[in-house]
């Protein structure tokens, strides 16, 4: 890539106002300053971003401004970012205890249950 431009907004609790927040250019001048002012017009909380531009040989011009602030944008919610609040994960229920052990622990188990001893390396058996 010929500019990684990155911004980052990290917040207080709650969300409400940015705690600290900054935009790179990388070479590329003001992208930094628009990728930030994309993530600030969102509300974007607790994310950093950054979004790779190749020169392709046809210059754009300002329109590149927009296609970083809309990049990045639509990543964010893409993945579900809510404004104010960051990215909402859903880390699932979890697992319940008891049942079967995992099976690599259930040799182990076995013996255990059994009253019987791990024997260590080397040892030879009584």
């Amino acid at each position: 890539a010929d500019h990684n431009m990155t911004a980052f907004r990290v917040c207080s609790a709650g969300g409400k106002r940015p705690k600290v927040e900054k935009g790179y250019e990388d070479g590329e001048a003001r992208g930094g300053q628009r990728l930030l002012g994309a993530l600030t017009k969102i509300a974007a909380a607790d994310v950093a971003v950054v979004v790779s531009r190749v020169y392709g040989g046809v210059n754009i011009g300002k329109r590149r401004f927009e296609l970083i602030a809309s990049t990045a944008t639509d990543l964010l919610l893409a993945v579900g970012h809510e404004p104010g609040k960051g990215i909402v994960h859903s880390w699932g229920d979890g697992h319940a205890l008891g049942g079967s052990p995992p099976p690599a622990v259930a040799p182990v188990a076995a013996a255990v249950a059994a009253g019987g001893k791990k024997r260590r390396r080397g040892a030879e058996a009584a």
